[in-house]
């Protein structure tokens, strides 16, 4: 397997690949690909250090890719690379085609051409293989060059990356945001089950990329062989044999194309389905998503509320009754009064709002222990907890027991049990509430995989 080194690229960190950052004095040598998002500028130092690497991995006939992600990214290539770029101009696009030289990133470009940003446009110049171009043609904004024994590869940005990635932060899968009682002592795959689907695509779109960069990369040293020229498929240039064969492969194209279809339908309709799920192991937003959901099925209309100065979890109302909702996930422990003081916190920054008439009911959602299956949990809520939700009329509520309900609900619509469901969060002030079991029958469902193409 080859080493990948990416130099300040944001890839889903579970891809095994390295990284390091521009500012670091990083040696070619660990990789065979190297990989950058450049920027506008780097320090005088750091320019020196990857122009003499960047010279040392193509002279060791590495390919080198550049993603060329701000504007200034031409003056800088210039500097860092050990021959000359074609004329160049700071332009900004996403209309973007394959130039007829561009056999070996054509996979790539069917893969991501959707994801394309250009920053900066080339001239057109013999000393540069033109990859794709801008919509008229008469500009480069994918070049291949070549020096010594490797190969430069520049390539459009991506900003999906970068965006996914600072999602990927902000929602707390590489750092938790919201601060713990106690350390987090678990190590285990079960913190992986709250995943949504976004962040599953995140993983799937950077191993994809990973897999086409290395395929460039096989092309460039010489490992496949370019596809024929357009007339070799004519009939007149094809054996018997592959005349019967093609339109095979035809038929089975087509049908994994309606099997892919139906895949992807399937599938959104799982990520939406497993949501409510989470009402039993999640913790930070996707728990707060789940109780949402949870809530709208039982009849409240529940939104999220954030402004410039307040962020609250859950604002759901009834009729002419409002709640306001905190929720809270602990992997190995009981949730803790400092959740409950910062509700507290939050009813009186609410109230003091100047469109609110009225305090409104508050209700903690908490997901003790979570990483234990519901019925090995053997704790809730601390004691002082539970004394300050007496104290302020606080219903406590375990988001494992919302799940049987909420689930209930999406497959059944019953008005009657919805009702039942509402009244036990309406009424519940200073304990732990209670909500009535679900009637036992559901009707079986037809089995949304059977599929003929």
């Amino acid at each position: 397997m080859l080493d990948i080194l990416m130099v300040d690229f944001p890839l889903h960190p579970d891809v095994d690949v390295r990284h390091c950052t521009h500012d670091r004095p990083w040696s070619v040598d660990d990789a065979d690909i190297i990989v950058f998002t450049t920027p506008g500028n780097l320090i005088a130092s750091s320019r020196v250090h990857w122009s003499r690497e960047i010279e040392k991995a193509l002279q060791d006939g590495k390919t080198l890719f550049f993603f060329a992600s701000a504007p200034g990214v031409a003056e800088l290539l210039g500097t860092l690379l050990p021959f000359e770029l074609p004329p160049s101009e700071p332009a900004f696009g996403d209309v973007i085609r394959l130039s007829d030289k561009a056999h070996l990133i054509e996979d790539y470009f069917h893969a991501f051409k959707e994801y394309f940003s250009y920053r900066v446009r080339f001239k057109l110049t013999d000393n540069w293989t033109s990859l794709l171009l801008t919509k008229p043609g008469n500009r480069s904004v994918g070049l291949l060059g070549k020096h010594a024994a490797g190969h430069v590869v520049i390539l459009p940005s991506l900003p999906y990356f970068e965006d996914t990635y600072q999602r990927y932060v902000h929602e707390g899968y590489l750092d938790e945001l919201e601060e713990e009682e106690e350390p987090d002592t678990h190590d285990g795959p079960l913190s992986d089950l709250a995943e949504d689907q976004w962040e599953r695509d995140f993983l799937a779109m950077s191993h994809s990329l990973i897999q086409q960069l290395l395929q460039i990369d096989s092309w460039l040293r010489g490992e496949h062989t370019l596809p024929p020229p357009d007339w070799a498929n004519e009939p007149t240039f094809q054996t018997p044999r592959l005349q019967t064969l093609l339109p095979q492969l035809a038929k089975i194209a087509s049908q994994i194309n309606q099997l892919e279809s139906k895949r992807d339908e399937i599938r959104a309709q799982a990520s939406d389905a497993a949501e409510l799920s989470l009402l039993l192991y999640a913790k930070g937003k996707p728990l707060e998503r789940a109780v949402l959901k949870a809530l709208r099925l039982f009849g409240f209309q529940a939104e999220p509320f954030a402004n410039a100065i307040s962020e609250f979890d859950a604002v759901f109302t009834h009729e002419d009754i409002r709640l306001l909702g905190e929720a809270e996930g602990r992997d190995n422990s009981p949730i803790g009064v400092d959740k409950i003081r910062q509700l507290c916190t939050n009813l009186d920054e609410d109230y003091a709002r100047d469109e609110v008439d009225e305090y409104a009911k508050g209700v903690l959602f908490g997901n003790p222990q979570r990483l234990l299956p519901p019925d090995q949990r053997d704790v809730d809520f601390t004691h002082k907890s539970r004394t300050m939700a007496k104290q302020r009329d606080i219903a406590l509520i375990l988001t494992s027991s919302l799940f049987r309900p909420a689930a209930y609900l999406e497959q059944c619509p019953d008005e009657n049990y919805a009702k039942a469901c509402r009244d036990s969060i309406l009424t519940c002030s200073g304990a732990i509430a209670q909500l009535p079991a679900p009637p036992d029958e559901v009707p079986e469902q037809p089995d949304p995989t059977t599929f003929q193409p």
